[in-house]
C-alpha cells in the first residue's frame, strides 16, 4: 500500500510540473508576439527617430554610414 501512495505522490507531483512548463511556455510565446508586433518600439527607437538621423558620413574602418558628431 505505501507503494501505491507513492506512485500517487509521484503522479501529481509531474502532472503539476507539467502545467506549470506548459503555463510558462505560453507566457513566453505571449511575449515573443507582442515584441514581434513592435520591433521599431521593442529596440528603443521610434520610426520617426529612425528616419531623422541627421547627415550621415562614411565611416572607411567600419564601412558603414554613421550620424555626423
Amino acid at each position: 500500500m505505501p507503494q501505491l501512495i507513492i506512485l500517487a505522490a509521484v503522479g501529481l507531483g509531474a502532472y503539476a510540473g507539467y502545467r506549470w512548463v506548459r503555463a510558462k511556455g505560453r507566457e513566453a510565446v505571449l511575449k515573443a508576439s507582442r515584441a514581434a508586433a513592435r520591433p521599431a518600439a521593442s529596440a528603443g527607437m521610434t520610426s520617426d527617430r529612425a528616419r531623422n538621423a541627421g547627415d550621415l558620413v562614411w565611416d572607411e574602418e567600419k564601412g558603414v554610414y554613421r550620424p555626423r558628431t
